[in-house]
């Protein structure tokens, strides 16, 4: 299989060609009372003038390279229909590009049960055939409703408690209990678990504001609204709910930009390229470049981590990390990696203003 990576280095030599055969599709009527929960937060598609005005913009580009590098780093900021990554395929005359904008547009469609109609538009048997592998993989894991996530277990509750327990200063847990609770599905007396490991206070009412989007069971959260000792922070809590009562698609407990973490061998080549650098400056921007584009697991960041003496450039890679962990439940790892308690506290900072 081959790896982001070696894909995108052959697509940046290949000589494009800008004369484009278009196509005309003509879609088949889509499946009905399909199970699949897809990704959760794309409900609607752009717009359609929005489409066409996004579509005209990509079609002036003479380079496909360039072309296909844009897609990749806006396609996070849309939704799109079966038939609209039908009309981006389009774009492109080479079977390489199509396959990899497939697997590239595959999290951001609103209808994944229809995807599979556009496997024979990449046009090269070999590539199809993984095409649809890979399909195959991604729908069993989208057919899992909402009602059936697993929550939090008591053996993960325990290690959720212990590493809040590690960490000094009551700012420093704050941030941690954030990331937990925003990683994991749980349920209200799981979050006042976490509440206890907390001293009574103002620290204890903002997690307890952030935790009600994430709670799976809000109609249970007015006992943690209860159990505040002080009054003046359980009504500080209440009123602050019935002002934003707003709360994310209880099946998404992960960021969007990272489902699925780089597999072990994918991230070998990744280590061996940036070993491959003969400078700490060169190694950094490549680190850098392979965080926005792929996903790891913490144990993974902190190999890229060891990788690097100085204390800053660490810094620079667990910031650069945050959003593309995978397991954001065990980023208190990295602080492991430093020498110094003020970069913990720099890193601390940055991630309060994240969360």
């Amino acid at each position: 299989m081959r790896t982001y990576l070696t894909i995108l280095a052959l697509l940046l030599i290949s000589v494009p060609s800008f004369c484009q055969q278009q196509r005309d599709i003509q879609p088949e009527k889509p499946i009905k009372g399909a199970v699949y929960e897809h990704v959760g937060f794309c409900k609607e598609p752009l717009p359609k003038s929005e489409f066409e005005t996004y579509y005209r913009e990509l079609n002036g580009i003479f380079e496909h390279s360039v072309r296909f590098d844009r897609i990749r780093r806006e396609i996070g900021n849309y939704c799109l229909s079966t038939l609209q990554v039908y009309k981006l395929l389009q774009l492109f005359d080479k079977p390489l590009y199509r396959y990899d904008l497939l697997k590239l547009c595959f999290y951001y469609v609103i209808d994944a049960e229809n995807y599979k109609r556009l496997v024979p538009q990449i046009q090269n048997p070999e590539y199809e055939e993984e095409m649809n592998e890979f399909l195959a993989l991604r729908m069993k894991e989208f057919t899992t409703k909402a009602s059936q996530i697993q929550e939090m277990t008591v053996d993960e509750l325990a290690e959720a408690k212990q590493s809040l327990r590690s960490h000094n200063g009551e700012l420093v847990r704050l941030v941690v209990a954030k990331e937990i609770i925003q990683s994991n599905p749980m349920r209200s007396q799981q979050v006042s678990a976490l509440l206890n490991e907390f001293g009574l206070g103002k620290n204890q009412a903002e997690l307890a504001k952030f935790s009600y989007k994430y709670v799976l069971d809000p109609e249970n959260y007015y006992l943690i609204i209860e159990g505040f000792r002080n009054r003046k922070f359980g009504e500080e809590v209440d009123a602050y709910i019935k002002a934003n009562p707003k709360r994310v698609e209880e099946h998404l407990y992960e960021r969007k930009t990272c489902r699925y973490p780089t597999p072990p061998s994918d991230f070998s080549f990744h280590k061996q390229s940036l070993k491959n650098k003969q400078f700490d400056s060169d190694r950094l921007t490549l680190a850098k470049k392979l965080l926005a584009d792929n996903c790891y697991r913490v144990n993974q960041v902190i190999e890229i981590m060891e990788m690097f003496k100085k204390e800053e450039d660490k810094l620079k890679i667990a910031e650069a990390a945050f959003d593309k962990t995978h397991d954001l439940v065990n980023f208190y790892l990295v602080n492991e990696q430093f020498m110094s308690q003020a970069s913990i506290e720099k890193l601390y900072t940055f991630l309060q203003e994240k969360l």
